[in-house]
């Protein structure tokens, strides 16, 4: 079993996450954190912190487990040839912040009053009501930069005028662009390491190296862990039989968790 220490930038990952050339296991657990997780780790980016490292397990002609895609990103266009096992948290927080795709809440960057670093990140909550997302000044770059908020999804790597369309918009002097600018290629070119695993490790070892080596502020529960166990020994998804009873008995939440009804079954 070969295993190799690797560097990746965001923007790389972001391509390999776009494409679907990295996708997750169908056993990993669902998107968890929280927005104030969420800012931490921006927060750490754009500070040049470490923020760990990720797991990854190279795929062949073979995928010794079913795929899907990250959460928030589109329809894959290319063969998957990796899966995350570790660090789906921290790219999916990644991903759905800089294309500001949470349905309920919008990340910003914000002169710090004090300290470093200069800027800090904060972010709203949102609601649709008849077909609008209020705010209304969140989506409105003038309103934006009144606020003294700059809205992440400009500094997206994939994005290449985001940061020049919203500086026309708001009229903003040259050195606030560049500034602006400096912030995304930082972004973009901060380091996201990771182990990878390769493509002849067997799927048992996999399964034993993603419950053992994980190392999410959110850890494991019991049940992620029979998840993924329960894949491995069946072949089948035990989130799948999870939500197919949700689906057909509504009431059961209030007995008992779908999940352990779904290992009784």
């Amino acid at each position: 079993m070969a295993i190799e220490a690797r560097n990746r930038p965001i923007r790389d990952w972001f391509t390999r996450v776009r494409t679907g050339q990295t996708q997750l296991p169908r056993f990993q657990r669902r998107e968890a954190w929280s927005y104030g997780e969420v800012e931490s780790l921006l927060e750490s980016v754009l500070q040049d912190f470490p923020v760990g490292s990720a797991l990854t397990l190279d795929i062949g002609d073979a995928p010794p487990f079913i795929s899907k895609p990250i959460s928030g990103v589109p329809t894959p266009t290319e063969r998957v040839t990796e899966h995350l096992l570790d660090g789906q948290q921290r790219i999916t927080a990644l991903w759905r912040s800089l294309k500001d795709n949470y349905p309920d809440r919008k990340y910003f960057l914000k002169r710090s009053s004090e300290g470093n670093p200069s800027w800090e990140v904060e972010s709203i909550s949102r609601a649709v009501r008849n077909g609008q997302r209020y705010p209304l000044w969140a989506d409105d770059p003038k309103e934006q930069h009144s606020r003294n908020y700059i809205p992440l999804n400009i500094l997206d790597p994939d994005d290449d005028s985001g940061v020049r369309n919203w500086c026309e918009a708001v009229d903003a002097e040259r050195e606030l662009e560049i500034e602006i600018m400096g912030l995304k290629t930082q972004i973009g070119s901060f380091n996201f390491p990771f182990i990878g695993l390769g493509v002849t490790t067997p799927a048992h070892v996999a399964i034993e190296v993603f419950i053992k080596l994980n190392t999410n502020q959110e850890e494991l529960t019991k049940f992620d862990i029979v998840v993924a166990q329960f894949e491995d020994k069946t072949g089948k998804s035990l989130h799948d039989y999870e939500e197919d009873i949700n689906s057909s008995i509504p009431t059961v939440k209030q007995y008992m968790p779908a999940g352990e009804l779904a290992l009784r079954i």
